[in-house]
């Protein structure tokens, strides 16, 4: 059967990031996107391909890469990226104008840490996990 692959490859659904949510936890997301997708090299911090990857195969991973993270960004902050930086230098674009600088990043996660409560009854490996 088909769906026995390990190589089938499910589509994987997150929010576009508006710019307004949890950055890091978008961040980690799309890491992992890319991950499923094969494509983490292109991000990872490799300077250089991989000896068994072609240049063309390489140019491949990296314009796909770009593209998954360009597909998960809402309209107002693609406007921040140029269409023509690679995969890197969109994530590290990204990052500098979005990662825990911005006010309502900071006020989201000290929402979430102020209204963080343990269900009565919970499982506290689940309330940690969440903290």
């Amino acid at each position: 059967m088909a769906g026995d692959k390990i190589n089938d490859v499910k589509p994987i659904i997150i929010e576009k990031f508006d710019g307004k949510g949890n950055f890091t936890l978008w961040q980690s997301k799309i890491k992992n996107v890319l991950i499923q997708q094969d494509l983490q090299h292109a991000i990872l911090g490799m300077e250089k391909k991989p000896e068994e990857t072609t240049d063309a195969q390489w140019k491949q991973m990296d314009v796909k890469a770009t593209s998954s993270i360009e597909l998960h960004l809402a309209n107002n902050v693609i406007l921040n990226v140029d269409g023509n930086m690679n995969a890197k230098e969109t994530r590290a674009k990204i990052e500098k104008v979005y990662r825990v600088k911005t006010l309502s990043n900071k006020l989201f996660l000290k929402d979430e840490l102020l209204n963080l409560r343990m269900e009565e009854g919970g499982n506290l490996q689940d309330h940690l996990s969440r903290f």
